[in-house]
């Protein structure tokens, strides 16, 4: 057991650090210690650490007790929590059961299964901000210059030479290289020409048209030339300008521009706990009964 000194002691530390600990997570903008503006989550975790410190000093040897009595309250508070949140993924299911995927016919072609993760690497482009990177292998190929690989194009001198571009939609997410627009279009134009086709697919996840133009311009001052360019164009460029109230925006524009710029994230401007419950099944459950509005959704890479 301690001494009352040593207790004293320990307490006046504890207040004194979790004042510390506070004062900086509160004013960490104003002292220059945060890149950028608006309560991080590292100032958060030093509040949360200040504030306990504070619980710490103040209560001296009951801290103990209390500890133990919020730990207990924020455990069933997590259980309740998920129980809602199951309950509600179940609600959500049955109100929008004839929108959920499921439900969808979906055509099958060869080398189509299903529908799989869209994720791929990518590397900074300048101008073109991103492309996928070069030599990848898998359900998704790519050349040397980092574009999708259409089997069964020729390498004939004398093989039509056609440019594709576009978004995801161009550059197939989800489906096999063989699945693609591009392959899929290689194919029409070899059985309709009679003749050799080299197919080239220049579309990237969440490109827009701007963007493409810049890579057509690009490909043709490094010396490919095409004798028939194709754009499937259309989604991405009308969310952006919905998104961003600007026409030939690319997409992850706030992100970027907060990034380049040090402005507070999309969550710091949402606010955490806006952001956190859009995220919830409680949320989705909500929304599918029209009990709230849809989520505010910022433009990101991961659609389009």
């Amino acid at each position: 057991m301690l001494s009352n000194r040593a207790i004293r002691s320990l307490r006046i530390a504890a207040l004194a650090a979790g004042i510390l600990c506070v004062a900086v997570a509160l004013l960490a903008d104003s002292i220059g210690l945060s890149f950028g503006h608006g309560i991080s989550r590292n100032q958060v975790i030093l509040l949360v650490l200040g504030l306990m410190l504070l619980v710490a000093g103040i209560t001296g040897r009951k801290f103990t007790r209390v500890y133990g009595t919020i730990g207990f309250i924020l455990l069933n508070v997590l259980l309740v929590l998920a129980i809602v949140e199951l309950l509600a993924l179940g609600v959500f299911k049955i109100a929008s059961r004839r929108t959920l995927p499921s439900d969808v016919p979906r055509e099958r072609l060869e080398g189509f299964d299903e529908r799989v993760d869209c994720s791929i690497a990518g590397e900074y482009v300048p101008y073109l901000v991103w492309r996928a990177a070069p030599d990848q292998s898998g359900i998704y190929a790519t050349d040397q210059l980092g574009h999708r690989v259409t089997p069964g194009s020729s390498d004939s001198p004398g093989a039509l030479t056609v440019f594709f571009l576009g978004g995801s939609a161009a550059w197939g997410s989800g489906v096999a290289d063989s699945c693609t627009v591009p392959s899929l279009l290689r194919r029409i134009l070899e059985e309709e020409t009679d003749g050799p086709v080299r197919m080239v697919n220049l579309g990237q996840v969440s490109w827009v048209s701007t963007q493409e133009l810049l890579e057509l311009l690009f490909m043709i001052r490094d010396g490919h030339e095409p004798d028939l360019v194709v754009f499937l164009d259309g989604f991405n460029d009308v969310c952006t300008a919905y998104y961003t109230g600007a026409a030939g925006v690319h997409w992850d524009y706030q992100i970027i521009r907060d990034q380049l710029e040090g402005r507070a994230s999309y969550m710091a401007r949402k606010g955490l706990t806006g952001a956190l419950f859009e995220s919830t099944n409680v949320f989705l459950a909500l929304s599918s009964l029209g009990l709230v509005g849809q989520p505010e959704v910022p433009v990101s890479a991961a659609e389009g």
